[in-house]
């Protein structure tokens, strides 16, 4: 990561300071230099490690995938934002991974991967918040 993706990274976590967000996105849940060199990979470890704090269906992984099949989840700014279409009873969280390279997700290289789970109600929110941040780097 160069010194502005840092300043972004730096500038989102600011942001990222509300009620919601500081209600499922716990220190836990930050996972740095995953050393993975797919976005299955990525995705499988960032489920693995999460599963360590809160339960996460059997079919949480695919779910994830089947998402990002039908539409890639990667954005500019190396970032990319797995998530499931639907889960059941879902547990919110926001797990973050910077990868200790920058791998190719399907398009685009990504190297920050926020993994979201959230219900109905907070999931606009936290992809508006995001949305803003992603456009606006200051």
């Amino acid at each position: 990561m160069n010194s502005e993706d840092i300043e972004t990274v730096r500038i989102a976590f600011k942001k990222l300071q509300s009620i919601i967000l500081d209600t499922i996105m716990f220190r836990k849940y930050l996972f740095f230099d995953l050393n993975t060199k797919t976005k299955e990979e990525t995705i499988r470890q960032m489920i693995d490690q999460t599963k360590a704090y809160i339960h996460l269906n059997e079919n949480f992984f695919e779910a994830v995938m089947e998402r990002e099949i039908q539409a890639s989840t990667e954005f500019d700014g190396r970032i990319a934002i797995p998530h499931p279409m639907s889960v059941a009873d879902p547990p919110e969280f926001i797990a973050v991974a910077r990868l200790e390279k920058p791998i190719l997700w399907k398009r685009r290289p990504v190297q920050l991967v926020f993994l979201m789970c959230s219900s109905h109600t907070t999931n606009p929110l936290i992809y508006q918040k995001l949305g803003r941040i992603m456009k606006t780097r200051n």
